[in-house]
């Protein structure tokens, strides 16, 4: 058991000797009282993060505990901080505070998604400054251990340990449940997962139940029930916006996307509380026609994003498609400028000539289009095909109507998409879904001229069902391993 849990148990003084606390805050006076209790509480190390990147940067150090002062940034909004510090690849789980003096509801339902721990609203006194900070760090140490045997997938044991100390500590029942749910999910045992679960909402919902729920019947095709669970949980509880996320995921899936979008702009300004979410609702918004709204929408996200973790190259790439659509390349050239606050060199050197190729397009020069194209490939065939998601969908997305689906392939198969979000991940398999059915075409299409010529010069005998495989893996690795024109 953790010192932590030790000391609370028996009363111990300084519960949080060995504790390691980052505060980010830009006012060195506020930072006092607050330095002051947590020496009180035993933390002898503490760091200060004064604006937004130094916060993301320090806290991929990993800290027990970060406390985030809602007035670090002028420009940034609490929740959009909190969505980048989710964001940020960081060594262990940390108790997370936010300080404020805004005690309205829509301030703390705002936050509400990005799950903190606690709030500490100014002004606030040592006692409830100490009870609030030892109980959240009891409450985190104690789901740790759970947590530690799900990522060692010793699952059993973690299902085990989650019913012993949900009794060893009753006041955290529900989290223990939600972590036994987990592990049972984690080890693929769905049948118990789902048996539980339905026993649960009998007796106490919670709209995460509702969602989880809907997530295992969405993996057996049972599309009509998922939807159901989650219409009940949006109803139920509408600020809980991962009940939404879901629905209007499923809906669009379901081929369903003037209801996904509904579903989105109905939550009002709390769906403008994502990024991801803004980009969603951009792309919902363009298949539906609706341009000033996807174009809108677009913009919101590039803002909210800034110049951190959050913020991705396709935004640009899309909003400089757009500009391109609107005859304005001198824009769309500026738009993709930007990306050098935030990628990589690569990035910012291939988008101003995929720019270039949307614009050629769009005057109708394909040769002008093509010679642009082919030098942007060379280029990135002499130094490297990986790229950030954001850039090798917008190259390969001017590849196709320019017959490079094979160099288009060849780069999304080389791209890693584990740090992108859903949309970006959605269209860029439906990319790879029309470049495959078009390198299978024109295998066929050549497959069928070379028996044409065979027959014309002589007969030649052909094996029975010899065809391309149109089997996406397999046509991708074989991609891999061909040189780019």
């Amino acid at each position: 058991m953790s010192t932590i849990l030790k000391t609370q148990k028996h009363g111990i003084s300084a519960p949080l000797l060995g504790c390691s606390v980052l505060i980010a805050d830009r006012n060195p006076s506020a930072q006092k009282p607050l330095k002051d209790e947590l020496n009180s509480l035993g933390v002898r190390n503490i760091d200060v993060a004064s604006d937004v990147p130094d916060l993301m940067r320090s806290s991929a150090r990993g800290y027990d505990f970060i406390f985030v002062d809602s007035l670090l940034s002028d420009k940034r909004s609490t929740s959009s901080i909190l969505e980048e510090l989710a964001k940020i690849k960081r060594p262990k789980k940390e108790v997370v505070f936010v300080i404020s003096n805004d005690r309205s509801s829509s301030f703390l339902q705002s936050l509400i998604e990005y799950e903190p721990d606690d709030y500490i609203i100014k002004p606030y006194s040592t006692e409830d400054l100490s009870r609030k900070i030892t109980r959240a760090a009891q409450k985190r140490k104690a789901l740790s251990i759970v947590e530690g045997l799900i990522a060692s997938r010793k699952f059993d044991e973690a299902v085990e340990t989650s019913d012993r100390m949900a009794e060893e500590f009753p006041q955290y029942k529900r989290e223990f449940f939600k972590k036994k749910v987990e592990s049972l999910v984690a080890a693929d045992a769905l049948p118990k997962a789902e048996a539980l679960i339905r026993k649960q909402i009998t007796e106490k919902s919670h709209p995460w139940m509702e969602v989880l729920l809907a997530q295992i019947l969405i993996g057996r095709d049972e599309f009509s029930e998922a939807e159901s669970w989650l219409r009940k949980s949006t109803s139920t509880i509408p600020e809980y916006t991962k009940s939404a996320d879901a629905l209007s995921i499923l809906l669009y899936s379901t081929d369903k996307v003037e209801e996904a979008y509904f579903t989105l702009d109905s939550l009002g300004m709390q769906a403008h509380s994502s990024v991801a979410r803004l980009r969603f609702m951009s792309g919902l918004a363009g298949l539906l026609g609706k341009g000033q709204e996807e174009k809108s929408l677009l913009q919101k996200a590039i803002d909210r994003a800034g110049h951190g973790a959050l913020a991705c190259e396709s935004d640009y790439h899309r909003m400089a498609s757009i500009f391109v659509d609107e005859s304005r390349p001198e824009d769309a050239i500026n738009c993709v400028s930007a990306i050098k606050l935030f990628a990589e060199a690569a990035d910012l050197e291939h988008a101003a000539p995929v720019v270039r190729v949307k614009a050629a397009l769009k005057e109708g020069a394909e040769g002008k289009a093509r010679e642009a194209l082919f030098g942007l490939l060379r280029k990135i065939d002499s130094r490297g095909w990986a790229l950030r998601p954001g850039s090798a969908y917008a190259i390969a997305e001017v590849c196709l109507p320019l017959g490079k689906e094979d160099a288009a392939m060849k780069l999304l198969v080389a791209t890693d998409c584990s740090s992108a979000d859903f949309w970006l991940v959605e269209k860029m398999e439906s990319l790879k879904e029309k470049l495959a059915l078009a390198i299978k075409e024109k295998a066929e299409a050549s497959r069928l001229n070379d028996e044409s010529e065979s027959i014309t010069s002589k007969p030649v005998m052909h094996a029975r069902g010899s065809r391309v495989d149109g089997d996406l893996a397999v046509r991708a690795k074989g991609i891999l391993s061909e040189p780019a024109e």
